[in-house]
């Protein structure tokens, strides 16, 4: 081989004897050198890499995604709220690439070891088009050189810009994007000095438009939105193009970022305005962990669409054909039919062989794209050929259109998009081609054209993101819905829309919400408002407008002081239901219809004329005084309550300090009790004494009358024999989805029995060589989702959640494999709730349970609280949280326990007197009988405090249940450890011991009652 010279590199791979305790020890780390052998083609190998977590998040993303082009050495960027978008989004850059290119093939794609590059459709997708998958070498961050090249070369030129703005930090997303703008019309040493925008498209770039990242600009309002005695120009923050001709900038105060034309701008290049707005997301949570069957489906819905879309090209391209042999068309027809339907910039085309780079004497036809599906290999190259024929049809066009999905497409069901799939954009970036219609957020995708000059740097994938993202959700509804009333009267449901927007102002005017249209007195803060249109499809189709105020601007102690409104707990109502099931009462549910309305304001509020009302011309600031609370305003909820409150009370009801919510009064029917939670009003009673509750809210409120309560506070609630049944069940299937668990297997505890010596406690903190669970930002959310089943109908998982939650900050992979079982007994247990029994011939039973978990918490040695109170044996007040102080003993920690415990009573029992005096009902049944199973704590509190060398440093107040005995309100005993069922809220317990527990605080299956 050597003399023939049939391989390169023969001399060095001698077999010279090789010294392994040299090799063990001196070996080093060799220098990289790319070899250079393979010379590629444009387009034909990509490299990619991602950048994040990054902190703070920034308008809610978290990651960049940035992909070049081996040859050209052109870049794009995408901007991701989860990892689950990065497959979507290479496929959206790629697809826009080979627009330009359309006969040209990836071949390679290079990138690193991360899980979301090796998701089964992502696999599934290269080796149906015969896309290589090139991974670098684990540690070997040189193999993947180019990306990381980019990747530190595009961070630093955006931290620079980003500096020498005044935008906070938290804008990273813009100057991420603007940075790579940049870096396509910058000279590459690669490429002897050429631009990648030029090496890529064939033109030098322009860069007239360029001026410094974050500086001022004043923008032309356009003259539909200023009156003539308006400033004509607005102050806003250049944050980079879109094209030559086309800008974006962003509003100082909003931070909504729009695209204006550049003739239109003019720019301070010296000034620096400071950014208002806050550019993180804290309303949202977007898991961080890669979940690949959230990533397949939503790659799966692009790609089904895409190969409609070529499909439906080839077919079109056939029909002119077929339709150019009968006549010739106009000179232009086609370039103005495409400008007419594009909703973005139309873009030049460029003739083939521009580049002085790149020419292909022999350009194969356009590469079908191929979807990966989990068919056969014979049905796969079936539809690959199937893909190909109607590729090859239309493969004279020069470009590749996104055309709208079939009406009749219904993609399969394995398909649907995940719910736990970061919320669409909702914001289009326009261009000024940009129409008011096209601006409006679609439930149903229109026909668009993505032109090859998105972007002519290449930089911004976003906006081309938010289009694509908006065609390819499954979650189409049938109509538009407009943004604006402008909007609203261009499309052809405007005399719906019309209804709906004269609905809403009669509505306010019939409740005398503002006056007049006046001018805006002297010193005095004017706020905004906004019309909000949507359609509400169930039960049927109803157009819906609604005013809201832009509260946002205003001042505290100006505008307004107190916002607190109270509203019903979930424990105040868990004790209600079980008191009128015990009591045989009707439960009926109400809805106070545009609740916030009936406020009355304290403050003088000015706002600006809504939209549709005109105002006088002779007015300089017109605007209406607020009358009534509107929605928007902080303190909206506060004085709609105050309003309830006082008619309440005008009618005779009465409520107390400890439950505000909750008001009572003893009819001539009988006694009635109702309660508030923001505009759903629950009203308990026998049926006349309804009735007439009903009726009183009726006549002084606009109400929808639900009738028998079925749901309320998150809760559903079932009417059965003997008794009142409430479950999670529907709550419990989304949560499990949200964390994309509802498939998994069942256990049948929610956690595995613990240790509590620190060495073997399996839930212990971090140790000094483990390894951090990634993700804290879902850690907290998947806390946070399980904590609100604990504390409403699941009490069995209380201590498990919150066992869980002492380690948010730092969680490891062991902390997040107990939420993995703390779902999967939940997936076993979906359908348990509370039982509230009905038990005849007697008052309704209320016992407490008390417990402590002594060290419960191996690491600071701090005890847990444990305790429930039960109606008719059923739980209907529970808690499970750390104490604050570090007992020395077990009799301490259960002496603390108690004492919390204790506490609630104080509040119950103050409640459930006026109730009895007022409604002349006998309810609590005094002293109630409190448990304990430490024998210790019992004599103490029962023989009052006895000073000794263990307990003389114990403060007097945890002695404070002394009290409470000697005034006849409980009475404590002990009771067997095994038979206490306040362990559930201090400890991991097994099978057994759980199911007896579970039983004593009322938890059932809801298909017991079926059987």
């Amino acid at each position: 081989m050597e003399s023939r010279e049939l391989a390169q590199h023969l001399s060095d791979a001698g077999n010279e004897d090789i010294c392994i305790p040299c090799v063990v020890g001196k070996s080093t780390r060799k220098p990289f050198s790319e070899t250079g052998d393979i010379e590629y083609d444009i387009l034909e190998r990509i490299d990619i890499d991602t950048i994040g977590p990054l902190n703070p998040n920034s308008m809610g993303y978290k990651y960049v995604l940035v992909m070049i082009d081996n040859c050209s050495r052109k870049t794009g960027v995408a901007l991701l709220k989860s990892r689950n978008e990065s497959f979507y989004n290479i496929l959206i850059i790629l697809f826009r690439w080979l627009q330009e290119w359309p006969n040209k093939q990836t071949r390679v794609i290079r990138l690193d070891n991360a899980t979301e590059f090796k998701c089964t459709a992502f696999q599934q997708f290269c080796d149906a088009n015969g896309i290589l998958l090139s991974y670098s070498i684990p540690y070997e961050h040189e193999t993947n050189g180019i990306a990381e090249a980019f990747v530190k070369k595009v961070t630093y030129v955006q931290r620079t810009i980003l500096a020498a703005s005044n935008l906070p930090n938290t804008a990273w997303s813009l100057s991420y994007l603007h940075a790579n703008s940049l870096l396509n019309m910058w000279p590459h040493s690669a490429l002897q000095y050429a631009t990648p925008y030029e090496s890529f498209s064939g033109m030098k770039p322009s860069i007239k438009h360029l001026r410094p990242f974050g500086c001022e600009v004043w923008v032309l309002v356009p003259p539909e939105r200023r009156t003539k005695l308006q400033d004509r120009a607005k102050r806003m923050i250049y944050i980079g193009f879109i094209s030559k001709s086309v800008v974006k900038v962003i509003d100082t105060i909003t931070g909504r970022i729009t695209a204006v034309r550049f003739q239109h701008c003019t720019f301070k290049e010296n000034v620096f305005p400071e950014l208002e707005a806050d550019f993180t997301r804290k309303d949202s949570w977007h898991s961080d962990e890669f979940k690949e069957e959230a990533a397949n489906q939503l790659v799966t819905s692009m790609l089904k669409q895409r190969y409609s879309l070529m499909k439906n090209n080839a077919e079109m391209a056939q029909k002119h054909a077929q339709d150019a042999q009968m006549s010739s068309p106009v000179e232009g027809e086609q370039a103005q039919y495409e400008i007419e339907q594009s909703t973005l910039m139309p873009t030049q085309t460029r003739s083939e062989g521009a580049t002085r780079h790149y020419t292909d004497k022999n350009e194969q036809p356009v590469h079908p794209i191929v979807m990966p599906t989990p068919t056969t290999p014979s049905e796969g190259l079936k539809g690959q050929e199937r893909a190909g024929q109607k590729a090859q049809e239309s493969s004279k066009r020069k470009r590749v259109y996104w055309d709208e999905i079939p009406a009749d497409y219904q993609p399969p069901k394995e398909h649907t998009v995940d719910t736990t799939l970061p919320r669409l954009r909702e914001k289009i970036i326009p261009t000024s081609k940009t129409t008011a219609t096209e601006e409006m957020t679609t439930q149903r995708p229109r026909k668009r054209f993505v032109t090859s000059h998105l972007n002519e740097n290449g930089g911004d994938t976003n906006t081309l993101h938010s289009h694509v993202m908006e065609t390819c959700t499954d979650r189409v509804a049938e109509e538009t819905i407009p943004k604006t009333l402008k909007q609203a009267q261009s499309l052809p449901q405007w005399e719906l829309w019309r209804a709906a927007i004269s609905k809403e102002y009669k509505s306010l005017e019939t409740r005398k919400v503002f006056g007049p249209v006046i001018e805006l007195p002297p010193n005095k803060t004017l706020i905004g408002s906004r019309l909000i249109l949507t359609i509400k499809s169930q039960p049927s189709k109803i157009y819906k407008a609604r005013l809201v105020a832009q509260g946002f601007s205003q001042k505290y102690g100006k505008d307004y002081t107190e916002t607190y409104a109270p509203v019903l707990d979930i424990a105040t109502y868990r004790y209600l239901l079980g008191i009128a099931t015990q009591m045989q009462w009707q439960m009926h549910a109400l809805d106070v219809q545009t609740a916030y309305l009936y406020g009355e304001l304290d403050e003088d509020i000015y706002m600006k004329v809504p939209e549709g009302i005109e105002a006088p011309s002779n007015l300089k600031q017109p605007c209406v005084k607020l009358l009534k609370s509107l929605y928007g305003l902080k303190q909206s909820g506060r004085q709609w309550y105050k309003r309830y409150s006082d008619v309440l009370k005008g009618e005779g009801y009465t409520n107390t300090e400890e439950v505000p919510s909750v008001f009572f009064k003893n009819t001539a029917h009988g006694p009635s009790i109702t309660s508030i939670y923001v505009d759903d009003t629950n009203v308990m009673g026998n049926k006349e004494a309804v009735k007439q509750t009903k009726e009183m809210l009726t006549k002084n409120f606009q109400m929808k009358d639900f009738g028998q309560v079925t749901a309320c506070i998150g809760v559903q609630i079932e009417h059965i024999k003997d008794g009142t049944f409430i479950h999670q069940t529907v709550m419990t299937k989304k949560i499990l989805m949200a964390i994309n668990l509802e498939n998994t297997s069942m256990r049948k505890i929610p956690l595995e029995v613990r240790n509590v010596e620190f060495e073997k406690d399996v839930y212990s903190k971090q140790k000094d060589t483990e390894e951090l669970y990634p993700y804290i930002q879902s850690y907290q959310a998947y806390i946070g989702m399980l904590s609100y089943l604990a504390n409403t109908t699941r009490p069995d998982i209380s201590f498990s959640v919150n066992l869980l939650a002492r380690f948010s900050n730092a969680p490891t992979w062991r902390h997040y494999s107990g939420i993995r079982q703390i779902c999967q007994y939940l997936n076993g247990t979906m359908d348990h709730g509370l039982f509230y029994p009905r038990i005849k011939g007697q008052r309704p039973l209320i016992q407490m349970y008390s417990d402590a978990g002594y060290k419960s918490d191996s690491s600071t040695l701090i005890s847990q609280t444990g305790y429930v109170y039960t109606l008719n044996g059923t739980a209907f007040l529970w808690r499970s949280n750390k104490q604050t102080i570090t007992a020395t003993s077990t009799f301490e920690s259960e002496l603390i326990a108690l004492y919390e415990g204790i506490r609630e009573f104080v509040w119950l029992k103050n409640f459930t007197n006026s109730l009895q005096q007022t409604l002349d009902l006998d309810i609590l049944q005094t002293p109630i009988d409190v448990f304990v199973d430490n024998q210790s704590a019992v004599k103490q509190i029962n023989q009052g405090y006895i000073r000794t060398q263990s307990n003389k440093h114990i403060d007097p107040k945890y002695y404070r249940t002394r009290e409470f005995i000697s005034n006849g309100d409980i009475r404590v005993h002990h009771i067997p450890g095994d038979e206490n069922p306040a362990d559930l809220f201090t400890k991991t317990l097994n099978v057994s011991r759980l199911r007896t527990h579970c039983d004593k605080l009322g938890l059932r299956s809801r298909q017991s009652f079926t059987q």
